[in-house]
């Protein structure tokens, strides 16, 4: 067999079947000859993949393994394939190899492909509205042709760029998810599976290339009987196997033997279907299947799958807990989510559990019910697994047990010898001051994920060690800082500031915005804009009225003398239109509103933003640009519109308010005004569909920050005032 550690082709030159011989190529190696006896199923899953000697193999799952053993290696030997080893595993070097040899045929494990569907729609999302639009109507149009090649021709650039002879892709080892298998099969890959255990020597049920039936794992080889023990209404049940592809038993345990083959039968502990065709449908495992307090019975891979999709997502694992931890009937779905760090960097997004949460309040939209998840936790460590990447559940329920019950005990240990320098000492004395239950400190520490601050509690943290340390850090710099000791770094090399530069909101606020923002179109005479915008408004509360019902009261609340704040719960797309189309003339020709530039990336979506006076910010990215113009719209005596949820509810009601509207009124003296919204939600919710449905909006009295000047904390004061008007109005 080949030695470890270097390239190799192993290729059939005319010579008989199970011989190897050397070949041009000098990374060839020389091995002896092998006779196959028994090789039942290896011909057989052979002739179901069409496995030839023009194929060229990529083999990248260790030997100690069957599936590899039997596809990378004795199979290919069979029909006299190339196959190419690498000395090393990683996704470039995988993608490189596609290339430099030409591979056509490779199998691997899942997480894989997994990987390689969410770079290709990762690479789609970034691209303009235009080119999204057109790329998934070629998959809709792909979807209805039958020819592969055809398929090929259309997306003709993701070929090229993974590899242009690559065409047969296989998974085996766990079940694979069919939405994913249809898309990578849309772009022009046939993707095949297979099923077995190493007790099955690798492969029992195989999808033929000309007859692939998706989300399948294919029908038995011949000779092997698959059956179905047990099943439910559902036709699940255990996947039981027969035949001569069977193992004799495990080697001196006869126990474990007769435990795990029953009358000829190989019990697998995989749960699954047979169609009405014959093909096999894997749905997990029984030892890892969740069952919810409805007796509703869940299987993980199913959910980590579907979660997985989102850029920011690394890995994550699902499993059922109890309110103690523990894992038994009546169990909630509890997700383990290791974040993509090199995604959050590329993006410039520090707040990573919020957009985690978001992402995952998006997607749970997209499932059933009861296969959404109910909570969550975030660690930087990858999740523990086998070799073949299967997820070590027992091992990550039994720590995410401990993390919870040792969580509140902390506060023990020492911190890290790197916090009793000058600048790491005042850095933990401010970590304690905000955060008193933090504990030992340690660099790799994670300012969001382990010590809980926000994008705005960050921002306050470095003006007061700006203050404490007379040095400035940028704020470009400062979206780059995600750690304690990334934090400590960018301070030891700050050069010091004459001044002592040290901010608080109050400096943040009053410095104003830079040169470039002063041009910024919000400060710009709209002279034939604003009647054409008050006509559309107008128009649009007409429309409303017809369609949903609107109405509105406490128009007459709002404050007669500009600037003020309007602050609405956030339930769904259509808050904004409706709260600015009922505006008095005086309000509208003077309002601008904070909205979150994801929804405002493209060319027209841009210019929309634009004309309706939408200031697109990414709090998580430019807060302090954020605030600044801010601020500098409210002393030109403007009105601003902002939702201090900062997102639409995912179920209708209120989330956590931010403070920065408060940290606006107060440092600046000016009203907020509370807004209910009632029926928006129902009408249209986050990751739901459209439909008509009353609507309602309710202002409240404004909320002078002057009354709160001598509370502890007047920005939380006011926040909590501010939620507490905003619940009564929109209930």
């Amino acid at each position: 067999m080949p030695a470890a550690g270097q390239f190799f082709r192993m290729q059939r030159i005319g010579i008989k079947r199970g011989e190897w011989r050397e070949c041009s190529d000098a990374r060839c190696c020389r091995p002896p000859k092998f006779e196959i006896q028994n090789s039942h199923e290896i011909q057989s899953a052979l002739e179901s993949l069409e496995i030839s000697s023009d194929h060229c193999i990529l083999s990248v799952l260790p030997f100690s393994h069957v599936l590899p053993l039997i596809a990378n290696g004795l199979g290919p030997l069979c029909m006299g394939a190339s196959v190419v080893f690498l000395t090393s595993i990683s996704p470039q070097r995988i993608i490189d190899a596609f290339h430099r040899h030409r591979i056509t045929f490779f199998i691997c494990v899942p997480q894989f492909f997994y990987l390689l569907h969410k770079r290709i729609f990762a690479q789609v999302s970034a691209q303009p509205l235009p080119m999204r639009i057109l790329f998934r109507s070629t998959m809709a149009v792909s979807r209805r042709l039958n020819s592969p090649a055809v398929r090929r021709k259309l997306f003709a650039k993701v070929h090229n760029a993974i590899g242009p002879q690559l065409k047969l892709l296989a998974s085996g080892g766990s079940r694979f998810d069919p939405r994913i298998a249809q898309d990578l099969n849309d772009l022009g890959y046939t993707m095949l599976q297979a099923y077995g255990l190493t007790e099955t020597s690798a492969a029992a049920t195989v999808t033929p290339v000309r007859a692939n039936r998706l989300g399948t794992v294919g029908k038995p080889l011949r000779g092997v009987t698959v059956r179905i023990d047990s099943p439910n209404e559902e036709g699940i049940g255990e996947v039981w196997i027969r035949g001569p592809v069977l193992m004799k038993g495990y080697y001196h345990d006869v126990r474990k033997t007769s435990e795990a083959i029953k009358d000829g039968w190989l019990r697998t502990g995989d749960l699954g279907f047979i169609q009405t065709d014959g093909n096999l449908v894997i749905t997990g495992r029984s030892k890892d299947v969740i069952v919810l307090p409805s007796g509703k019975k869940v299987y993980p891979e199913e959910i980590e799958t579907h979660y997985s999709q989102s850029p920011f997502v690394k890995e994550l694992c699902v499993l059922g807990v109890t309110e103690d931890g523990g894992g038994a009937a009546g169990e909630s779905l509890h997700a383990i989510v290791v974040p993509d760090m090199d995604e959050f960097r590329r993006r410039g997004q520090t707040a990573i559990m919020e957009m985690i949460r978001f992402e995952i309040e998006n997607m749970s939209k997209q499932i059933p019910s009861y296969q959404r998840i109910h909570s969550l936790s975030v660690r930087n460590e990858p999740l523990p697994r086998t070799v073949t990447r299967k997820l070590k559940r027992f091992e990550i329920q039994n720590e995410e047990a401990t993390r919870r019950k040792t969580e509140p005990e902390r506060g023990s240990g020492k911190d890290h010898p790197r916090f009793q320098t000058k600048v790491g000492s005042i850095i933990a004395e401010l970590v304690r001051e905000a955060k008193p239950e933090a504990g030992a400190l340690d660099p790799f520490m994670n300012l969001e994920l382990d010590l809980g601050f926000d994008s705005l509690t960050r921002v306050e943290l470095l003006g007061l060690a700006e203050a404490r340390l007379g040095t400035h850090i940028d704020e470009q710099q400062a979206t780059r800082i995600y750690t304690l000791g990334e934090l400590i770094d960018a301070f030891e090399s700050a050069s010091a500031s004459d001044t002592g530069f040290g901010r608080n909101w109050k400096e943040i606020i009053n410095a104003g915005p830079s040169d470039d923002l002063h041009k910024h179109y919000i400060f710009k005479r709209r002279t034939l804009l604003n009647p054409i915008a008050f006509a559309a408004m107008r128009f649009l509360r007409l429309a409303a009225r017809l369609l949903f019902g609107f109405d509105y009261h406490g128009l007459e609340k709002l404050p007669r003398k500009l600037p003020f704040i309007i602050c609405p719960n956030h339930e769904s797309f259509l808050d904004g239109p409706f709260v600015v189309s009922i505006l008095p003339r005086r309000v509208l020709y003077n309002i601008f509103i904070l909205g979150y530039t994801d929804y405002w990336q493209g060319p027209v979506s841009r210019r929309i933003a634009q004309i309706c006076n939408i200031v697109t910010v990414d709090s998580n990215v430019n807060l302090v640009r954020a605030m600044q113009l801010g601020a500098a719209g409210l002393k030109q005596e403007r009105v601003l519109l902002i939702f201090p949820e900062g997102t639409r509810s995912i179920d209708g009601h209120l989330a956590d308010f931010k403070k920065g509207a408060a940290i606006l009124a107060y440092e600046l003296g000016i009203p907020i005004v509370p807004v209910g919204i009632r029926g928006t939600f129902e009408a249209w919710p986050r990751g739901g569909s459209f439909r008509l449905h009353p609507v309602q909006v309710h202002f409240g009295n404004p909320i002078d920050p002057r009354a709160f000047s001598r509370a502890s904390d007047p920005y939380v004061a006011i926040t909590e005032k501010l939620r507490d008007e905003v619940t009564i109005l929109a209930a």
